[in-house]
């Protein structure tokens, strides 16, 4: 690991462009189990996935960066490696329906990494608590986006219920490492960020 202060900025940075510019290690074969209108469908599901898996990845980073345990700052590491997949995962659904991920990849990442540094900042039980609400707000938003799913997508289908999986997985390490539940005042500030993020992000 970077040791320096600017070493560890150089890092995160380069961390950031890989992350935006991701793309799958295979090109995956073209979708043609969906008609058109279902692969634009889809692909706008796929499309605000893809942007929350950027901005959790961020999220991740920015929380390790100011986390006073070493061992939470391991863990945070851990999960965004999982995180990571998940990106993956949609960047290859993406290319198989012919779609692009969204345009604003930079100000996913900017937004999740300073909210993630923010609340670490706060204390480590803060940051565990805004990590478990984020993260049980991930899985509602993508049971969401599995009930809208064509039938017959079997392959977006398989790549949400792993995901789901996960990230439930995250919150349930989170409150068990100790997260301090948040006010209720931003857990309404967190949904209406939401609804900002998804409506531009299935846009552009």
């Amino acid at each position: 690991m970077p040791s320096t202060l600017r070493d560890r900025l150089r890092h995160e940075f380069d961390h950031a462009l890989a992350t935006i510019f991701a793309r799958p290690p295979v090109a995956p074969p073209a979708e043609r189990g969906l008609d058109a209108a279902a692969k634009a469908r889809v692909a706008r599901l796929v499309r605000v996935d893809d942007a929350g898996e950027v901005a959790a990845q961020a999220l991740y980073r920015g929380q390790a960066f100011f986390a006073r345990r070493p061992e939470l700052a391991a863990g945070l590491h851990e999960s965004g490696a999982e995180e990571e997949a998940h990106l993956l995962g949609c960047r290859s659904r993406l290319a198989a329906l012919g779609a692009r991920p969204s345009l604003l990849g930079p100000v996913w990442y900017a937004g999740g990494w300073l909210s993630g540094a923010f609340f670490a900042l706060l204390g480590d039980r803060t940051s565990l608590g805004y990590l478990e609400e984020t993260e049980r707000r991930v899985v509602r938003h993508l049971e969401d986006h599995l009930r809208q799913l064509p039938a017959e997508d079997v392959a977006t289908r398989t790549l949400l219920e792993r995901m789901r999986a996960e990230e439930e997985g995250h919150a349930h390490r989170a409150h068990a490492a100790g997260a301090r539940a948040l006010p209720a005042p931003l857990g309404t500030l967190m949904g209406m960020a939401a609804r900002v993020m998804t409506t531009l992000a299935a846009r552009l």
